[in-house]
């Protein structure tokens, strides 16, 4: 049979020390060649392995009285689940997110209506659809890292009689850590992820909350990058409390004059929702727009030209979107909603050289944090979840692609036998289908899970380095290797030596 060796290597680097076995892991594969940031799923991504990320609800949403502190943060079970999957190249790490909702929302509680022929704003209770990460930066001790995990980056909150931190400007909610810094990366669909890009197609769009409700919507831009640590007091960093920008511009500013009462610009003539709810420094620059950062849009010119954003079901945008600077704008972000799901990837530099960012160590391990926020304004209304952990594999891949298709099942005895460090196991399949192929010690508990996916007809291989599904090296000994294709099962016995 002639093949076509397309060879992985899979050999995972982490840091000494265990990975608890109720942790979940998110491994990232090594590739060659880089997908496209866009929220549009390139084929590289389906050799990396899914993590399901449960979300839990800071509160009981059907008894708001449940809200009494954070002290868990995670207390009541969500139908969510957040699906991540992670690749890196020898300069980028690269994070795939899915998730589940029903509508696509970048509407912020600022933004302004002219229906009345006054200037308003009518939603006050939204805040855009989000996705953060949450990395720690060197060690962290203590809570709310501990007990809170993604949800200490956020609003925290906390009645005022309880609260550590009682502010003077009047919001019980604030972000801090006891010790440490941690990286915040934080997606944010009103406030700078769509700078670069944004289009829709058969779009449906809710004229009241200005929300599209079906069709599609994709924008690609940037990640607003902060950083959490101590607290500070209000004179210092106002109602943030620990939660600090990183060096360099944000990728927002407000879009109201002084005294609030009506917003800076508005476009004469946006040519799609899209364009009209998405508003550019550099439209402002190009003339697209009316108005004056220090008088605002008048009501003349207001009532001339609101009817346009009314004919798109639109709303004028409370935030004014600029290309971030520095370490502030080195995250690129893209994301499509689709049929009532979000698919959002970011990029990164592993190094990046900046100490208000996780640096990236390949033979490292890192306890991460993940929230997604369905247009909720209040920090307790995020969907959080518990620590997970980001390990890195070294690969390029794990198939032998025949170009004939096998005439039958078979999993072959694995080469070389005994072995040390790793082995190759071949197997072959005779139609397409998921395969499954795992690892198990001699008292058949699971070590290592070596193939979870949709295969072509073919021959196949897959390298096993004698590490677990941690990232730990196991013992030597004897180990026993399953395939599982439909209906066809088999097993077969390995040793390795040390």
């Amino acid at each position: 049979m002639k093949r076509m060796f397309v060879f992985l290597c899979l050999i995972s680097f982490i840091a000494s020390g265990l990975i608890l076995a109720q942790d979940r892991v998110l491994r990232a594969l090594k590739v060659t060649n880089a997908p496209v940031v866009d929220g549009v799923v390139d084929q590289v991504w389906q050799s990396a392995t899914d993590l399901n990320v449960p979300l839990g609800e800071t509160y009981d949403v059907h008894n708001p009285a449940s809200i009494m502190d954070c002290s868990g943060c995670h207390n009541y079970n969500s139908s969510y689940t957040l699906k991540l999957k992670a690749v890196y190249t020898t300069e980028r790490i690269y994070v795939l997110a899915k998730w589940t909702d029903s509508t696509a929302s970048f509407t912020r509680n600022g933004s302004w209506d002219f229906s009345s022929g006054s200037w308003t704003k009518p939603n006050a209770e939204q805040s855009e659809d989000r996705i953060a990460l949450f990395f720690p930066i060197g060690e962290i001790t203590g809570n709310p890292w501990n007990t809170k995990g993604c949800m200490a980056k956020c609003h925290t909150y906390y009645p005022t009689n309880i609260d550590p931190h009682v502010s003077s400007h009047g919001i019980v909610d604030d972000a801090w850590l006891e010790s440490g810094k941690a990286d915040m990366w934080h997606s944010k669909a009103g406030r700078g992820t769509a700078y670069l890009s944004a289009a829709g197609s058969n779009l449906t769009i809710n004229p009241i909350t200005h929300e599209v409700t079906g069709g599609t919507f994709s924008m690609t831009g940037y990640i607003d990058d902060k950083w959490v640590g101590e607290w500070a007091h209000d004179s210092i960093n106002g109602e943030d409390g620990g939660r600090y920008g990183d060096a360099g511009g944000s990728g927002y500013s407000h879009n109201r004059i002084g005294d609030k009462s009506r917003p800076k610009y508005m476009e004469t003539s946006p040519t799609d929702f899209a364009d009209a709810m998405v508003l550019k420094d550099t439209e402002i620059a190009n003339g697209e727009c009316v108005g004056d950062a220090t008088t605002g849009v008048s009501d003349a010119d207001a009532s001339t030209y609101w009817t346009n954003y009314a004919a798109l079901n639109a709303i004028v945008p409370e935030r004014i979107l600029k290309a971030p600077t520095g370490s502030r704008g080195d995250i690129d972000f893209g994301a499509v909603w689709n049929n009532n799901e979000w698919t959002a990837e970011f990029s990164r530099a592993l190094q990046n050289g900046n100490d208000d960012d996780v640096q990236f160590d390949v033979t490292q391990k890192y306890t991460f944090g993940s929230a997604t926020f369905e247009n909720s304004r209040h920090g307790y209304e995020h969907r959080t979840s518990k620590m997970d952990t980001l390990i890195f594999d070294t690969a390029v891949g794990v198939e032998d692609i025949s170009e004939n298709v096998p005439d039958s099942y078979s999993l072959l005895q694995n080469f070389p036998n005994p072995f040390n460090p790793s082995t190759m196991i071949e197997y072959q399949i005779t139609k397409p289908m998921r395969v499954k192929l795992n690892v198990y010690d001699v008292q058949g508990r699971f070590m290592r899970e070596l193939v979870n996916e949709e295969k072509s007809s073919g021959s196949y291989f897959v390298i096993w380095d004698g590490k677990d599904n941690s990232g730990n090296l196991v013992a030597s000994g004897t180990y026993f290797y399953k395939i599982q294709s439909g209906e066809f099962i088999q097993v077969k016995k390995m040793t390795l030596l040390k």
